[in-house]
This record gives C-alpha cells, sequence and structure tokens, in this order.
C-alpha cells in the first residue's frame, strides 16, 4: 500500500524540518513541505495530499485562518483532513475546531517522537500505518 502523503505548511524553516524529518521517518508518509500557504495552494493544485498539517501562524493567525476557510469552501479540497500544529493550540476550543472543520490541534513545542501518533490518531488512520504507533 502507498505512502500516506502530508502538506506540511509551517514558516518556521527549522520547525518545518523537523517536522518533515519525523513525520516521513518515524510516521513513514510522503510529506511535501512548505513555507506559506500561497506555496501550499501551488502544491495542491499540483498533487492532492491525504492530509495537511498547518502551522496556525502562517505568518499571521489571520491567514492561516482564512487559508483553512478557503479550503473548506472550495469543492475540490473541502473534504481534505487538517491538523493544526501551532504554539497557540490553547487558545482553540473544541467548538472553534469544530466550526473550521478541523481534525484536532497540536501544541507547541510538540514531543517528535509521539507525533507521528498524535496525528494518526487525530486523523483516525490505522496504526499500522504509523511506524512509531
Amino acid at each position: 500500500m502507498a505512502a500516506k502523503q502530508i502538506l506540511l505548511i509551517d514558516q518556521e524553516t527549522e520547525v518545518r524540518q523537523i517536522l518533515h524529518l519525523c513525520l516521513q521517518h518515524l510516521g513513514g508518509w510522503d510529506v511535501t513541505s512548505v513555507s506559506s500557504t500561497q506555496d501550499g495552494w501551488t502544491k495542491l493544485a499540483a498533487k492532492l495530499p491525504d492530509a495537511i498539517v498547518l502551522d496556525i501562524l502562517i505568518p499571521t493567525t489571520e491567514q492561516g485562518l482564512q487559508f483553512i476557510q478557503d479550503l473548506k469552501n472550495h469543492p475540490y479540497w473541502c473534504s481534505l483532513p487538517i491538523v493544526l500544529i501551532t504554539a497557540r493550540a490553547k487558545w482553540l476550543s473544541l467548538q472553534q475546531m469544530q466550526q473550521m472543520g478541523v481534525c484536532g490541534v497540536i501544541a507547541k513545542p510538540f514531543n517528535p517522537i509521539i507525533l507521528p501518533k498524535q496525528i494518526a490518531d487525530l486523523l483516525q488512520w490505522s496504526a499500522e500505518k504509523c511506524h512509531n504507533a
């Protein structure tokens, strides 16, 4: 079975590199990493991923929220699952996440060792897909 495809959007270069390595090597997923939502749209147009992992502060919370809203309003990408990874995880209530249509939020700083399992759990992907499960 082919590995799941993840589109990772995080503006911080070092964090993006750690996330990429973690999701690819520990999660066993194919990861495409970009630093902006603009680059995210380009990658989405080229290839549909199985999920998006997004830092909500790209570069501002408003821009990240607008990306989510635009994605959810698009007929082709509206069902694409999104997991947020952000330093502001505590700012979001369950009701806000449901309204945004995201699967869940993971707080920064995160534990790279358990991150793939956390993401797999939020996306309801079976444990066999995640090498770290």
